[in-house]
């Protein structure tokens, strides 16, 4: 129910006009992975579905259906492995949308992913039904990023936005899995503000990606780019994950000379500082290297790039005179 959303003040009001049906309109969602937006979605959903007092860790049929995802009238759709959601799935998701409703009083379509579309197919096919939507039919888009959003839909929608989640929440919630209190606190950081990244870090251990990483700014320091390139080749498909441990390293550089409490790998404070230097024209190069990647995260980001070759061409830009 809407009474377990926590930290997303700004959602609970559009929440609560959806289920009291005071506000009819698509929403949209945005927000980072792990911060609230799929579940406070289905909290939602769930008071207009439930059958008794709308009480948290309600038994009844409806909240145990919309908890499982298999209710009649929720209909749901999030991109596929590559991130992308399929036309034909969203057009036959779509059909059903103008179907009756079954047991609630509207049939509510998920769609999480929205800002993963193509203005060519999938999301030329949702807007021609968000433009002209089914009269009980309530839509709820979740998105990343507002500006990967086709700006037709992003019209059409009311849009919330969702803030990272405070630190002591996310430990709150690791520490109910994990004992080892001294990682949860790391992995709440490395989480930055989202529960789900941190819990998956957690699950998938990786803190020796995170090692490597360090290891590839050690080597970048030293100008050894082959052994920089072969390890940026080895990380696959970790490389998307590999550059946002490379941005928060980078964010301890700044970090660690003046508080470093506020440091996300607080467990490797030496090899940071190890990092640093009194060359004036060191920190230039962090910052230049930062300034790089990003571009190449914001361009990868809109459209399919060999990620590999345009990091290493970044490093190469940036350390070969080191």
């Amino acid at each position: 129910m809407l009474t377990d959303v926590k930290h997303q003040d700004q959602a609970i009001p559009f929440l609560r006009s959806l289920v009291e049906d005071r506000f009819t309109d698509p929403l949209l969602l945005v927000g980072e992975e792990g911060v609230g937006r799929r579940f406070s979605a289905l909290q939602a959903i769930k008071e207009v579905c439930c059958r008794l007092d709308r009480k948290s860790e309600c038994p009844c049929a409806g909240c145990y259906q919309v908890d499982r995802g298999c209710h009649p009238d929720l209909l749901t759709i999030t991109g596929s492995d590559d991130k992308k959601i399929k036309v034909d799935t969203l057009r036959d998701m779509l059909d059903l949308a103008w179907e009756s409703p079954t047991v609630a009083r509207n049939r509510f379509i998920l769609i999480d992913g929205v800002d993963k579309m193509s203005v060519e197919d999938s999301a030329n096919v949702l807007l021609k039904v968000l433009e002209e939507p089914p009269p009980l039919a309530r839509f709820i888009l979740l998105a990343e990023t507002l500006s990967s959003v086709l700006p037709t839909v992003r019209s059409r929608c009311g849009k919330i936005s969702y803030k990272p989640l405070p630190d002591g929440f996310v430990v709150s919630v690791l520490k109910r899995f994990f004992e080892d209190l001294d990682n949860v606190s790391i992995y709440s950081r490395m989480g930055e503000g989202s529960v789900g990244r941190s819990l998956s870090y957690m699950g998938a251990g990786r803190m020796a990606l995170r090692n490597r990483v360090l290891e590839v700014l050690q080597l970048a320091l030293k100008g050894d780019l082959p052994s920089v390139f072969s390890t940026i080749d080895a990380m696959g498909q970790d490389l998307p994950l590999a550059l946002r441990f490379i941005g928060q390293l980078l964010h301890d550089l700044l970090m660690v000379a003046v508080t470093p409490d506020r440091m996300i790998n607080l467990d490797r404070l030496e090899s940071v500082r190890n990092l640093r230097s009194d060359r004036k024209d060191l920190s230039e190069w962090w910052v230049k290297l930062s300034k790089g990647l990003r571009e190449v995260v914001e361009r990868h980001r809109r459209s399919p790039i060999i990620l590999s070759f345009h990091v290493k061409a970044v490093f190469a830009e940036t350390f070969t005179s080191v």
